[in-house]
């Protein structure tokens, strides 16, 4: 009895959104504090730091965690091994990317090149989208807001009719 027609499924690790926008300082070593709240996201699925790449674009780079970087793996894996995409995409993600550690003060240790190369010196800012978080120079961060707002506003009706669209 207790138990016929039930199935047990095994419980997926999510983190809740990354939700927010926070600008930090960045340290001459290229230190820089993680917001507490996408630590905490963080934190859920057992890491002690974030993996960091950068966005297709170059204007950002990408903050994720390990489940995250798993779900691309395997997008990526599912394309023809020879595929200009699929080395692209490896490229741009596993060869581009880096794991860094939190420190003690939830900070993590910023590759130079990698800040230089979206134009971040002395502040970074972190945007939530979702699944993922940006890291973006603060002046970027913003006009990459008001231009977003810009659209939502001019196409409102239109952004919430596409499939997974809210009310």
């Amino acid at each position: 009895m207790g138990g016929e027609g039930f199935e047990v499924v095994a419980e997926e690790r999510r983190t809740k959104a990354f939700a927010g926008f926070v600008v930090n300082k960045v340290d001459r070593k290229g230190r820089v504090s993680v917001p507490a709240a996408f630590r905490a996201n963080l934190d859920q699925l057992s890491l002690k730091g974030v993996f960091v790449h950068p966005s297709l674009d170059g204007q950002a780079l990408v903050g994720a965690g390990d489940d995250y970087l798993e779900r691309q793996r395997a997008r990526i894996e599912a394309l023809p091994q020879d595929s200009v995409e699929r080395g692209t995409l490896e490229t741009a993600i596993f060869t581009m990317g880096v794991a860094l550690d939190f420190d003690g003060e939830g900070r993590v240790q910023m590759p130079r090149d990698k800040l230089d190369a979206v134009g971040i010196s002395e502040q970074a800012a972190f945007l939530g989208r979702g699944e993922t978080f940006l890291v973006m120079a603060p002046d970027a961060a913003r006009a990459m807001i008001d231009a977003d707002a810009r659209i939502a506003r001019e196409r409102r009706g239109a952004l919430w009719r596409q499939p997974g669209g809210g009310t």
